[in-house]
């Protein structure tokens, strides 16, 4: 990522791409220019570090992974999901989060929307209508997001919905699951003078 400030005493180019000369661009101007690209210089700075932080720490945790693995003849499964590292006197402590978000297939998904939707429309007796308010809540949006765990909480209700369109759209949102990516989540905590665990602020999870 590259930052520029526009030097002053030369012309400038505004966001349009326009040569403007120095003499006409105003003070206020000239003042948002240094401030933004100060701020936004320390912010890059600070961002390398947090990154060079990470795998400091990556690799200070796969130390400890390895000796576990030497001294109790451990298996490499046992650190696939969350775990935690404490020192001897237990005054600090590392935890290991890793998770691995569901996303939804666009098309699978909507298909399941569909069929849910005409679920909804049909008479429902009194069993099955109600979970139409579930339903009506799981598909609701926040910020233009569906909620996974809501539309993923409507399966534990496939075998007491008998109805062969709510079954297609379980069926349907079962195959539009998709894990893309896994996202491992540190972080760093010290006992205060209390014996309370402080964690150390660090935003590590967007790095």
């Amino acid at each position: 990522m590259q930052i520029a400030k526009q030097k002053r005493g030369q012309s400038w180019i505004d966001e349009s791409g326009t040569t403007i000369p120095f003499k006409m661009v105003k003070n206020v101007e000239r003042v948002n220019e240094d401030v933004t690209f100060n701020i936004a210089k320390k912010a890059l700075t600070l961002s390398e570090s947090l990154v060079a932080l990470k795998q400091y720490i990556k690799s200070e945790v796969a130390k400890a992974i390895e000796a576990f693995h030497a001294e109790y003849n451990g298996s490499r499964t046992q650190f696939k999901g969350n775990y935690t590292i404490d020192n001897f006197d237990g005054s600090i402590r590392v935890e290991v989060n890793v998770n691995s978000p569901i996303r939804f297939d666009d098309l699978l998904i909507k298909e399941a929307k569909t069929e849910l939707d005409a679920f909804l429309n049909e008479e429902l007796d009194s069993k099955n209508a109600a979970i139409k308010q579930m339903v009506m809540d799981a598909f609701s949006t926040t910020r233009g997001k569906m909620d996974v765990k809501k539309i993923l909480s409507l399966q534990r209700y496939a075998d007491r919905v008998n109805h062969p369109r709510y079954s297609k759209a379980m069926e349907l949102i079962g195959k539009a699951q998709r894990r893309p990516s896994t996202v491992t989540y540190y972080k760093v905590s010290v006992k205060n003078k209390d014996g309370k665990f402080e964690s150390i602020p660090l935003n590590l999870a967007d790095v």
